[in-house]
């Protein structure tokens, strides 16, 4: 008898709980994913695989909804034309989403961080301008000739050990790679492409002492930059954040105040109306950009967007530009496995490979 009435109180608590607190906040508030324990609501299911279960939350309940995970309130937005509002209104805030993660990760004391982050914010992206990373192009190419002096010769292994036993950015080759991840074969579509871009590495870098790439040469090189452009357009975060400080009206719903605002760069990236085919890896439709003058095409946020858009971003792709147009004009890469499929656990940061693979190298 004591455990029946044991199951009979927790029910009843359980169902005293949502029946107190699971009404919806506002009455014009998202359909909600609640789950059914108090506190964690759906975080189980949403841990398992998050990029998977905001596909099909979306599916289910539309483009807006919450989720309640672990004593919090996701509210996603999954259409192009409620962007705008996630970075320019002055109802969602940046720094409070992200202040306690800060803290966190950091020690960096939530006030101090609210305080100085809009300044500090303000004083990079003007060190980082298009045409302040010119300066930096010089320096950076010499750091990276350093590490490829690790490489040797040839050899082979993971990638990605590889990349972290050499000391090399890890970012660089990853992005390239994992952008492939679903092709078919690889054997076929890595080495094209590779080749190709190594072709036009040849062709275009004019240090013969294979030594040094310059801006000039990179401009040079506009299909390398496609090539990256559609990597960090399939491997884009899972998700970004704002806090909503005051009612967020969006379309016919009213986001209380509370609730993180969740914005998926992944799935943005994967809308057929801004990106024909957008499963598939094809860096020519950045032809259509104009990348020389920094103008990305439409419907890519994978830097956010309004006054927290990503201030290193223009630094950041010359960089990547440079790593691996001077990568591959050094030496010739062979894949030895099948690419990993992209893992759908990472929200934060770019899309891993779940699983590993093996490349031969060789000095050219």
């Amino acid at each position: 008898m004591e455990w029946i009435t044991l199951i009979l109180t927790v029910s009843i608590v359980i169902i005293s709980f949502h029946l107190l607190f699971g009404k919806r906040s506002h009455p014009n508030a998202p359909p909600c994913v609640r789950g059914w324990i108090p506190w964690f609501g759906a975080a189980f299911e949403f841990g398992k695989a998050p990029l998977h279960f905001i596909q099909q939350a979306r599916a289910k309940y539309g483009p807006v909804f919450t989720v309640v995970a672990a004593g919090k309130r996701l509210t996603f937005v999954t259409l192009n034309e409620d962007f705008r509002a996630f970075f320019t209104s002055k109802d969602v805030d940046f720094e409070q989403a992200v202040q306690e993660a800060v803290h966190n990760t950091a020690s960096i004391s939530k006030d101090c961080f609210y305080k100085t982050h809009p300044t500090c914010a303000t004083v990079i992206k003007g060190r980082l301008t298009p045409g302040n990373t010119a300066m930096l192009s010089v320096h950076l190419c010499e750091e990276f000739n350093d590490h490829l002096e690790n490489f040797g010769s040839e050899g082979s292994g993971q990638l990605n050990e590889i990349i972290n036993d050499k000391y090399l950015p890890n970012y660089g080759l990853l992005l390239l790679w994992a952008s492939l991840a679903n092709a078919i074969p690889v054997s076929e579509k890595f080495s094209a492409i590779t080749q190709y871009l190594s072709m036009s590495c040849l062709l275009c870098i004019q240090d013969k002492e294979k030594t040094k790439v310059t801006l000039d040469d990179l401009q040079h090189m506009p299909y390398v930059k496609w090539c990256i452009m559609e990597a960090i357009r399939l491997r884009a975060p899972g998700a970004i954040t704002r806090k909503v400080v005051r009612p967020l009206k969006l379309q016919n719903y009213v986001i209380p105040p509370g609730d993180l605002l969740m914005l998926s760069p992944y799935w943005a990236h994967r809308n057929p109306k801004y990106f024909p085919d957008p499963e598939d890896f094809k860096p020519e439709r950045w032809e259509k950009a104009d990348l020389e003058k920094n103008v990305h095409l439409e419907g890519f946020v994978a830097f956010g967007g309004g006054k927290n858009q990503c201030p290193g971003r223009w630094y950041a792709v010359m960089e990547l530009h440079m790593f691996v147009a001077l990568i591959l004009y050094k030496f010739e890469f062979t894949p030895l496995d099948p690419v990993p499929k992209p893992s759908p656990l990472h929200l934060v940061g770019t899309q891993q490979p779940d699983g590993t693979c093996t490349v031969r190298y060789k000095h050219r």
